[in-house]
């Protein structure tokens, strides 16, 4: 089994750790390989040797090769000594490779990274709270990730991505845009903090300028949507929004200040979807949530609605309210008239759960490759 112990052409995502530890349980009663792919993540890029490093798991074979030897054609697999015992000579080898030039640079390399270990989790951690404080700042930021210097900020749109990527280049910034909706930071490990200063000032500037323009060309595009698509895709905004939804709107008060709110949105007659629940954090402790979903639950019995779906982060919260882990496939209805058009439908992170019976739909033909939604 081969993993990347965190993706970076995929976007900087960090395999999840209760993922990678039954993957290596699984292989180890199987007697397979648990393979980690540490080309791009690994000697020295998180902060420590190999980012599996930060995991409870021993990979047997590990891949190494980008920074080995400083940019000369070097690459490198590591194994257990069970593994090793099991390779012998003419069995495994390379027409180019293992010169003594790239060799040399390579052992020089793996000294000077010893020493340059603790810097980058010191600057990495510099660099990740200067990106949190952006995503505070920005909307139009949607995620703030990665270990060490191996860093990623998730926006709202492919163009908004493209944009910021192309200004920063203009002002001699060089950064990759990955996954279409990511920019990847991966600076040299000797990287100070006026460098990362320079950076996140001309980061923010171009966000306040492109994430303004992508705006004004979504509300363009919202004058010209259906009213059926705005009932799908948008939640109240103003008052009279909020007045024309009311009956899917709920709001949560305690000693008249608001502190919650949420929506709930009917797919027909049999399913509803609880979306964007927002709650005050200093009520979160209080049971602010849970009375939340429970208002919004009731709503939808109200409806008479057999099935309540929603897709979170935190499936362990809506588990304790009644709610079971279910399939994206199994919610036809919701991807059709909300998933297919998101930008993300490919690559979803969030868990889907219902609460009730899962009705079965006949009514549309599913659009291409949907399955590979919860791959």
């Amino acid at each position: 089994m081969c993993i990347e112990t965190i993706q970076g052409e995929g976007g900087i995502c960090p395999v999840n750790p209760e993922f990678l530890e039954l993957a290596s349980r699984l292989t180890k009663q199987g007697g397979a390989l648990l393979v980690l792919d540490e080309i791009q993540c690994g000697l020295g890029r998180t902060g420590r040797h190999f980012a599996y490093q930060h995991y409870a798991v021993l990979p047997d074979v590990v891949t190494v090769a980008k920074p080995l030897a400083c940019g000369l054609p070097l690459g490198a697999i590591l194994t257990t000594e069970r593994v090793a015992s099991c390779i012998h000579p003419g069995m495994h080898g390379t027409t180019f490779g293992g010169g003594p030039l790239a060799c040399a640079v390579a052992i020089e390399f793996l000294r000077e990274e010893k020493k340059l270990l603790k810097h980058v989790r010191t600057l990495g951690e510099y660099f990740h709270a200067a990106l949190e404080t952006l995503d505070k700042k920005h909307k139009s930021i949607h995620d703030v990730r990665g270990a060490g210097l191996m860093l990623a900020v998730e926006l709202v749109s492919p163009e908004l991505a493209k944009a910021v990527a192309k200004q920063l280049l203009h002002q001699g910034i060089i950064i990759n845009r990955t996954h279409e909706t990511v920019l990847r930071f991966l600076p040299p490990y000797v990287i100070q903090k006026k460098h990362v200063d320079q950076l996140i000032g001309a980061l923010d500037a171009a966000l306040h300028k492109n994430a303004e323009s992508a705006y004004e060309k979504t509300l363009k595009k919202e004058k010209t949507a259906t009213s059926r698509r705005k009932a799908v895709h948008a939640l109240p905004r103003t008052l009279a929004e909020i007045c024309e939804n009311v009956r899917d709107f709920v709001v949560l008060e305690h000693d008249e200040r608001i502190i919650g709110c949420g929506a709930l949105h009917l797919y027909g007659v049999h399913l509803a979807e609880i979306r964007s629940i927002t709650v005050d954090p200093s009520s979160q402790s209080n049971g602010g949530g849970r009375r939340l979903v429970k208002a919004l639950l009731a709503q939808a019995e109200k409806h008479k609605v057999t099935c309540v779906c929603l897709f979170t982060r935190i499936p362990e919260f809506f588990s304790r309210l009644g709610f079971t882990t279910a399939a994206h496939q199994d919610l036809p209805d919701k991807i059709h008239k909300d998933c297919y058009q998101c930008p993300r439908l490919y690559r979803c992170d969030e868990v889907a759960m219902v609460r009730g019976d899962v009705p079965t739909f006949a009514i549309l033909p599913p659009p291409k490759n949907w399955l590979k939604i919860h791959a």
